[in-house]
């Protein structure tokens, strides 16, 4: 499965337990915008680059909130 494909819920899981980080989870969605975007026309601005989101440091907190890199 792509990581694009997971549920919130599942998503959450699995950085939970330490499977996925949401860095991983983000290039997976880029990815599949950079696939899909031209036929959809979904998105208004994709941020390209990792430092322009905030998902690595959510992966770091000491106690993370349920959807935390989310």
């Amino acid at each position: 499965m792509n990581l694009y494909e997971l549920t919130i819920r599942e998503a959450a899981d699995e950085m939970r337990r330490g499977r996925i980080t949401s860095g991983d989870l983000m290039e997976s969605l880029r990815q599949r915008i950079r696939e899909v975007e031209e036929r959809v026309h979904a998105y208004v601005t994709v941020l390209e680059r990792p430092e322009e989101t905030k998902g690595p440091s959510s992966d770091r907190r000491e106690e993370p909130g349920p959807l935390s890199g989310i």
